[in-house]
């Protein structure tokens, strides 16, 4: 055996990592600077050779600066679409769970050596945290911290049976003296897990090292030198990078092997498909060689083959060899060969990623999207392996994100749509609307009242929305309030939570042009708005339009003394809490009625009170069966109507008894004077309903309280 330190090539994947992107220079990237959100994202260049498949994309940056390290989806564009907290993530993409579409993203520490540590977070299409996925254990870390949870950031894939299969890496003490290291030498043990989503137990787990009889240390493309081999800088030798389901057991990538291996559910590896010509149990052709590969997956998978996609980046960040690509197989089980059937890459703008990266089968067009790790692109490819569509969001080798996806996405915020406004004369104002997340709104109407209570404010003019952020002048203003409604066409679908008094900003001397501000939202404002509205004060009511101002004393006396009762604010919600072992079904009906909204098991549903403009009142219409709005299935209509500053409520069954068996309760939950809700206010009982076993009790189910606070429905 060659001695230490001359054994292969050393390739560790340190631009996995944030510590070896931020040794460049000042990023020179252009970054976006919005006046509704404290956001700066990079902006996104575009370019379109052929036609696209329909969807937004969805890229976790990280580089040289904190801002713009976030989960983000732009459209096509190159608009945001919506940025997600500051942080590190990895897999920002949508994927399916209990039928219903959600979107993932890893959050957590990324480590120099190329893994990490975090959690997996699961949102709904109102971007609530529905699950959140984490993983203990007996584990090592190289700096022996104790991280919250150990899932790496590689893998965090929901499978079809509605679990996640996740990676991880344990600091282990392995004699390594078979490739010229010591007999206490460290090294990293590559682990998968299958976790159940909605327990968070563990169901399957997997270690290569306890494997290492049929995956030979020997056989690792992974050098060691005599920095590594120690407890801080351990020997990666397997480096997995993804987990898929496959016949009775799992594919896994293994990049520092050039490498895949179906492992079957009792632990054994059945088979090894090699990149590298004469290796493994796979015969490929002379186009399928591959190294250093990630994400593979597998698509119509049968008893005798399937097609499995790969991304060949061919390069490690000390060895520069051949353009990354995009790899697809033909793979044959009963005779075992793999033929070559597509291999992707853009011969105008050959790119060279030295680690990361992923290959996404678009369906049912044949097209793919390949994202490009290290490397800030993404790119689009037809059925006939034509480029037709490049996204970069970085300068090279300077930001990557893990993976990078095109995905179709619709959603509706929990949170309310962002407004800042500011005085240009004495009755015209520059109103800045955003509403961060949201896909199906249009148009943006601008509306005034005479006061805080009007059920009747005004249409003033309106907006065409024009990508994440849209800006107007509204001119003759008269009224004392402004508010600004996000809607598709003429239906609404949110609202400013705060009415904004352009006259009340007169007192802090606001100038009459259109200056830029010299301070911004701070950080957690906006936050702050969308999650707690109970807490604002007159300072966060005003500080948008105050966004051209310095520091005031006035504004922190403000602060100080004058609290806004929230009643004379918001309004609450309508939520519908899913306690049954099974998803509901939910459509909200007006005049019109809504998609179906799948309620998974322990999830909500919230909507904040509307009035429709032809019905008046909105039903919430619940089954236990998809389609059954349609099928005559049994249904529970949970209505409300929202009159002035009261919600009158009912409960009520048609075809049957959904629930029968099983406890509904609708509980109202009132706010306090600003400090919070207070889930037993005196009198809040009696506005409650309660089915004990699912089935009204009789009699009247009509109810009505303050339309500030919120209702549930616990069903099961």
């Amino acid at each position: 055996m060659p001695g230490r330190g001359l054994l292969r090539v050393l390739t560790g994947c340190t631009l996995l990592s944030l510590g070896a992107v931020t040794v460049v220079a000042q990023d020179r990237w252009p970054y976006m600077t919005l006046q509704t959100a404290p956001y700066e994202p990079p902006q996104i260049q575009i370019t379109k050779s052929g036609t696209t498949d329909p969807g937004y994309l969805f890229v976790g940056p990280r580089g040289n600066r904190p801002a713009g390290t976030a989960a983000l989806i732009y459209d096509e564009d190159g608009n945001l679409v919506y940025q997600g907290p500051e942080q590190v993530t990895a897999n920002f993409r949508v994927q399916r769970l209990f039928n219903q579409d959600v979107i993932t993203f890893w959050a957590g520490n990324m480590t120099d050596l190329g893994f990490g540590y975090g959690s997996v977070h699961i949102l709904d299409n109102t971007y609530r945290e529905i699950y959140t996925v984490t993983l203990q254990g007996d584990f090592e870390t190289p700096d022996d911290s104790v991280p919250d949870s150990y899932i790496d950031l590689h893998e965090s894939h929901i499978s079809a049976r509605n679990t996640l299969l996740v990676t991880a890496y344990n600091v282990t003490q392995q004699s390594l003296t078979s490739i010229g290291g010591t007999p206490e030498d460290y090294m990293l043990d590559s682990l998968f897990y299958e976790i159940d989503i909605a327990t968070n137990e563990v169901v399957h787990s997997w270690s290569a090292l306890e494997h290492a009889d049929q995956i030979a240390l020997t056989d690792s493309k992974q050098g060691i030198d005599d920095d590594h081999g120690t407890h801080e800088q351990p020997w990666d030798a397997y480096h997995i990078n993804s987990v898929e389901l496959f016949d009775q057991g799992y594919l896994i990538s293994m990049r520092h092997y050039w490498s895949g291996y179906y492992v079957h559910s009792n632990g054994t590896v059945m088979w090894q498909l090699s990149g590298e010509p004469g290796k493994g149990d796979f015969q490929l052709d002379q186009a399928g060689a591959f190294s250093w590969q990630h994400d593979m997956r597998i698509y119509n998978e049968t008893q005798t083959g399937m097609i499995l996609t790969l991304f060949n980046n061919a390069n490690t960040p000390s060895e520069t060899v051949a353009p990354s690509t995009g790899l697809s197989y033909a793979v044959d089980l009963v005779n075992r060969t793999a033929k070559t059937l597509r291999t992707l890459g853009d011969s105008k703008d050959a790119i060279h990623s030295v680690s990361q990266g992923n290959y996404q089968q678009l369906s049912p067009s044949g097209h793919v999207v390949l994202g490009y790790g290290s490397i800030a692109k993404i790119k689009e490819f037809d059925a006939n392996n034509k480029v037709v569509l490049t996204a970069q969001f970085g300068t090279d080798n300077e930001v990557a994100s893990y993976r990078g996806y095109k995905c179709a996405w619709k959603a509706t915020p929990f949170w309310a749509p962002a407004i800042v406004v500011r005085r240009v004369s004495g009755n015209s104002a520059q109103v800045f609307m955003s509403w961060n997340g949201a896909t199906e709104y249009d148009n943006w109407a601008v509306m005034t009242a005479d006061s805080l209570d009007s059920v009747n404010p005004t249409i003033v003019t309106t907006f065409k929305r024009t990508g994440f952020e849209t800006s107007g002048t509204v001119r003759g203003l008269k009224t004392k309030y402004l508010q600004v409604v996000a809607r598709r066409g003429d239906i609404p679908l949110g609202m400013s939570p705060i009415p904004y008094k352009p006259g009340a900003i007169t007192p802090f001397n606001l100038p009459t042009t259109t200056t830029q501000p010299q301070n911004r939202i701070e950080t957690g404002t906006e936050l702050k708005m969308h999650l707690n509205l109970s807490s604002l004060t007159l300072t966060l009511c005003l500080s948008p339009l105050a966004l051209a101002l310095p520091p005031n004393p006035m504004r922190m006396t403000m602060k100080m003394t004058m609290k806004i009762r929230p009643t004379n604010q918001t309004l609450g919600h309508a939520t519908i809490l899913n306690t049954c072992q099974d998803p509901i079904y939910l459509w909200s009906v007006g005049s019109t009625i809504s998609p179906q909204f799948t309620v998974p098991p322990n999830t909500t549903y919230t909507e904040p009170y509307r009035r429709d403009p032809a019905s008046g009142g909105i039903a919430l219409k619940l089954t236990r069966v998809q389609n059954g709005l349609y099928t005559a299935a049994p249904q529970m209509v949970f209505a409300y109507n929202l009159v002035e500053r009261q919600i009158w409520y009912d409960l009520s069954d048609v075809f049957g008894d959904p629930f029968l068996g099983y406890p509904v309760k609708v509980e109202y939950r009132s706010v306090d004077q600003g400090e919070g809700r207070d889930e037993g206010d005196e009198g809040d009982e009696e506005k409650g309903i309660e089915w004990v076993d699912g089935v009204s009790p009789g009699g009247s189910m009509v109810r009505v309280a303050g339309a500030e606070g919120d209702l549930v429905l616990t069903v099961c």
